[in-house]
């Protein structure tokens, strides 16, 4: 009787500790692995939608071809979660075959994230060695029906010889497009230097079928800005 108890006390407590399923699992093919997960509600329904992002295990063998890098966007619905979106052409790669130095763009830990109803998907483009320039891209999308559309757009950039910073933030959604320079890493009395236009053409980009290779110099022509 005495081990009777002590079995089920065992068995009690190592239910109580035990790792709960991954509900996300099933969503990573063989032969991939899972290098970042964001939740959150992106309709305002209460209910928590993921993007997840995949990465190949092995390395593709044809020179000039990368791994692919997958972008997968969940919706929650009554019967549980549905894909909305399967891109391996979207995310840049974490290698550059003509770059020995490439910083993974999707280092930071905040590289995905969903809060207050947007997703942003945040880049940070540099190498460990050999560049003298670094730039950070965050596309912000919202959920306009079935689709995520972009609705707004930010560039940090600046260099790490001379401390010049540049900047762009434009807003989708009011139609503002901001520019700035004149400030330097390296001097706090350097102040911005700020421009702010009204973007003219507003034709919305969808998640679903734009690049995020993009022309900052042709932020303001939509049609045209992304590849």
């Amino acid at each position: 009787m005495k081990y009777s108890i002590a079995l089920l006390l065992t068995l009690a407590v190592t239910t109580a500790f035990a790792t709960p399923p991954d509900p996300f699992s099933k969503w990573t093919p063989k032969g991939w692995k899972r290098i970042a997960l964001a939740t959150g509600d992106l309709n305002a329904d209460g209910m928590e939608d993921a993007a997840i992002v995949l990465d190949q295990i092995k390395r593709l063998p044809k020179v000039g071809r990368l791994p692919p890098r997958r972008m997968l966007m969940l919706l929650s619905t009554p019967a549980g979660l549905e894909k909305a979106l399967s891109r391996d052409d979207l995310l840049p790669s974490a290698y550059q075959e003509d770059a020995l130095c490439w910083l993974d763009p999707l280092l930071e830990p905040d590289a995905v994230k969903i809060a207050e109803g947007t997703l942003t998907l945040a880049f940070h483009h540099g190498t460990s060695c050999g560049s003298y320039d670094t730039f950070t891209e965050k596309f912000a999308f919202r959920l306009e029906g079935a689709r995520l559309q972009l609705s707004a757009y930010e560039l940090f950039q600046a260099s790490r010889s001379s401390g010049d910073i540049e900047q762009i933030k434009v807003d989708y959604v009011l139609g503002s497009l901001r520019t700035s320079y004149g400030e330097n890493l390296f001097d706090e009395s350097q102040k911005a230097n700020t421009k702010v236009e009204v973007l003219q053409n507003t034709v919305p980009l969808h998640l679903d079928e734009m690049s995020l290779n993009c022309n900052p110099e042709k932020v303001a022509d939509m049609e045209n800005w992304c590849e």
